[in-house]
């Protein structure tokens, strides 16, 4: 059964392979342990093979344990990465940097981290960077998980570039929001049509330090309506602003709103939202009420733009989504 999974490149065929099976269960428990064999990846193989079995898993089901997605990314200097998240983004056993070499690819020594996880069966523990790893090419495609496990629809990323203190507070209150989500709203109530809508938000921060002690500057969004282009966004800075207000303080002229498309391949929207300095002068409970109410126009334009072309409940949705923003408002 194990090796004719890895045959199957098609999910549908997959799908209707995996349904077969009398004993989901079973099934169930034998991917599981499989997928173990592979979480803790040596080369392009193993990884592809833990891709297939996560995408298993995701038909089938991980029971009891933690759904994992398995990914394959970008790092910032072009090479490949390769990870599994859970929900709430957290990073779970092998996380890979890979290096391109003219007979292939092989994970890097020294940029390979381990994640422990409630999933696993051997008391590793975490690892950063110095996860042991060996030089090991092969000619093989790196490959991404094409399915995802159910989940929530709305991830709410807890973490900003920086803010001025009095907003600090935001990003344990966005985790907060972030378990409430998972809690309230079940992907039972919902289609695998959407695999989440993704939320960052863009806070206005002052001149400050880095970890090296360099000034860096300061950087205050001006909101305005509607942005065509980067020349109307110098235009309308000038009309308020003269060029050495812009450089000192750090202006950038943004809408209150950037939608991505939607991508169906991969189920996800990113939406980011930006946010003036006055929106840190005011009180920590006017800041969350702000924001929710932020939120909630997002979702709301989200769903006007694609309720004809996703067959999704997106009036369910939103209602779930006006409840948990009460309960962390703390209005119910």
């Amino acid at each position: 059964m194990i090796e004719k999974i890895y045959q199957i490149e098609e999910l549908s065929d997959l799908e209707s392979y995996l349904k077969t099976f009398a004993n989901q269960d079973e099934l169930r428990e034998n991917l599981f342990n499989e997928f173990l064999s592979y979480a803790d990846y040596k080369n392009a193989s193993d990884w592809n093979k833990a891709v297939r079995l996560c995408e298993c898993l995701a038909i089938v089901g991980w029971g009891e344990k933690e759904p994992l997605q398995a990914i394959k990314g970008q790092f910032f200097n072009g090479s490949p990465m390769t990870y599994f998240k859970d929900k709430f983004s957290n990073r779970h056993f092998v996380d890979a940097i890979w290096s391109k070499r003219k007979l292939g690819v092989t994970m890097e020594m020294g940029r390979t981290s381990y994640f422990k996880s409630p999933n696993q069966n051997t008391t590793q523990a975490t690892i950063l960077w110095d996860y042991p790893t060996f030089e090991n090419i092969q000619d093989i495609k790196l490959l991404t998980q094409r399915n995802w496990f159910e989940k929530a629809p709305i991830f709410i990323c807890p973490y900003f570039e920086s803010s001025y203190p009095n907003s600090d507070f935001l990003e344990d209150e966005l985790v907060k929001l972030q378990y409430i989500i998972h809690q309230s709203m079940l992907p039972k109530n919902y289609c695998k049509i959407i695999n989440y809508i993704s939320f960052t938000l863009n806070l206005s921060y002052p001149s400050r330090k880095d970890k090296n002690g360099i000034i860096l500057y300061p950087c205050h969004y001006v909101i305005f309506n509607s942005i065509d282009n980067r020349k109307q966004e110098e235009r309308l800075l000038k009309s308020i602003y003269s060029d050495d207000e812009v450089h000192k303080n750090g202006y950038n002229a943004v809408t209150r709103f950037k939608y991505s498309n939607f991508m169906k391949k991969t189920g996800i929207a990113y939406i980011d939202l930006f946010l003036e300095k006055e929106f840190s002068d005011l009180s920590q409970n006017e800041q969350k009420a702000k924001l929710a109410e932020y939120f909630l126009i997002a979702i709301k334009t989200f769903a006007q733009k694609y309720h004809k072309k996703l067959n999704y409940p997106f009036d369910v949705m939103i209602a779930d989504f006006e409840k948990v923003l009460q309960l962390w408002l703390n209005k119910v």
